[in-house]
């Protein structure tokens, strides 16, 4: 099919809308709270806490939500999440206007903000598969990546800009207005889903019985299983980097928020780099092994970035960087999505952020404190927690050979027959 035929699927232009606006709100809001903690307290500690503090009650609330995904209107769950976005960073900027801002309401915004954005998340990725066609899933998945790192690319180099110019609070509240606009764009797709039956009446059993039925399914189908555990190291490695990009600018190139916008934007340019490799590999019966090499120099990339010069070199790095961070995230989920049955992608989608959540709190505080004595060996320390989708990845590329192998002899089989 040709590459960009998936924009003649209406709904899906609407997604694709919805999923840049809503990162470029998302893109802002990080580094804005970024340079927040950084200038407020001075401590790679107290980043990583606030990290943490975002993780940790979608930890316990992505279970809840894959049985919700599965089972009610995708499009209304989106809506709701984006009004919610809306308030929580709204009411920042209105606070200290008013002069009532303190930093526990400043964790309080960050604690309700981001329940909705671990909710949110799956619900997105849950919706490519009800939106595409079989054979449009790599096609819509890099493009969707590719909005993510438009959005995140414009967010860091607005959010830079905005900040050096205007302030926090301006920034604060342009970001706010993206959430009312994705509301916006989320509207027409609620008749995707107008055939769902509604779940919120389920008894707590009920939700604990699908909730056990999503993990047997995926821990019974060892191929997504694998591909599953691989998908789940991104958002860990990414909040990661989180942790350790604003003192990294401040500390080690001696920059300011322009440079930090700066170099955050490389990531983001890497990334649309990598949405087009994935276009043109969409076809390639070798997706487990390109898997296996992007998770490598992601690592070397980690490496590298960590031993930079200056700003420039920091960016080059950060560039290879979110190129290859970008391929294992679009090609771990287009092989998750190949082989999940439509009827579990809810549960199979949470379950994989539930993993990345609780990996993402303990890589989030282990490597924080490491910074705290030393940002490169943070850096260093980062890059060796991917051997654990290297080792993943692997198991699912064995498997899938092996299965390959069993049609394989049981085609000329019957041939023979």
């Amino acid at each position: 099919m040709s590459r960009l035929k998936v924009f003649k699927n209406r709904h899906f232009n609407f997604f694709f809308l919805a999923t840049l606006v809503g990162l470029l709100g998302e893109g802002m809001f990080t580094l804005a709270t970024l340079v927040i903690m950084t200038k407020t307290t001075g401590s790679v500690i107290a980043i990583g806490y606030m990290l943490i503090l975002q993780l940790t009650p979608s930890l316990f609330l992505s279970p809840f939500a894959g049985v919700l995904i599965d089972r009610i209107n995708n499009a209304n769950i989106a809506i709701w999440c984006n009004l919610l976005r809306f308030l929580c960073i709204g009411a920042l900027p209105l606070l200290t206007y008013l002069g009532a801002f303190s930093m526990p309401l400043f964790y309080l915004s960050v604690f309700l903000n981001y329940i909705a954005w671990y909710i949110l998340a799956p619900t997105t990725e849950s919706m490519l598969k009800k939106i595409l066609k079989e054979d449009e899933y790599v096609y819509g998945v890099s493009l969707t990546e590719s909005a993510w790192q438009v959005g995140l690319l414009s967010a860091a180099l607005f959010a830079g800009l905005f900040m050096k110019m205007w302030g926090v609070d301006v920034t604060l509240i342009i970001t706010a207005a993206t959430y009312l606009l994705g509301v916006a764009l989320f509207m027409p797709l609620k008749g995707v889903y107008a055939d769902r039956p509604q779940a919120v009446s389920l008894s707590l059993t009920a939700y604990f019985n699908d909730m056990k039925e999503g993990w047997e399914y995926l821990v019974n189908h060892k191929k997504m299983f694998y591909f599953s555990l691989a998908s789940a190291i991104s958002l860990p490695y990414l909040m990661t980097m989180n942790v350790l990009i604003s003192p990294f600018n401040y500390n080690l190139i001696n920059g300011n928020e322009l440079t930090l916008g700066v170099i955050d934007s490389a990531a983001g340019i890497g990334s649309l780099i990598s949405a087009a490799i994935c276009i043109i590999l969409a076809n390639s019966k070798r997706l487990p092994g390109l898997l296996l090499g992007s998770i490598l120099f992601t690592a070397l990339s980690t490496y590298l970035f960590a031993a930079s010069p200056n700003t420039l070199w920091a960016f080059f790095y950060y560039l290879l960087l979110g190129m290859f961070v970008g391929n294992t995230k679009v090609l771990s989920k287009s092989l998750v999505f190949t082989y999940v049955h439509p009827d579990y992608v809810g549960r199979t989608m949470t379950a994989i952020s539930m993993l990345s959540l609780l990996l993402a709190i303990v890589s989030c505080w282990v490597v924080s404190y490491i910074g705290e004595i030393d940002l490169k060996l943070a850096y260093y320390a980062l890059a060796g927690t991917l051997v654990f989708p290297l080792i993943c990845t692997w198991l699912g590329k064995r498997r899938v050979e092996s299965d390959s192998l069993v049609h394989t002899q049981q085609r000329k089989a019957v041939s023979n027959d």
